[in-house]
């Protein structure tokens, strides 16, 4: 049972994330969030914090 508990917490913590693949021509632009420097592209987007 509690390998069951396991393995269905772990389908509900992957199946709630998704990324956003940002590229451009030429790569190597800045990827700003307001003020910030996020990242250099192609550049990768979760919606939400890793683990």
């Amino acid at each position: 049972m509690k390998n069951i508990i396991i393995f269905v917490s772990v389908l509900i913590l992957c199946g709630c994330a998704s990324s956003t693949v940002i590229k451009t021509i030429p790569d190597g632009v800045r990827v700003k969030q307001g003020n910030e420097l996020i990242g250099i592209t192609p550049y990768e987007h979760w919606d939400r914090e890793e683990l």
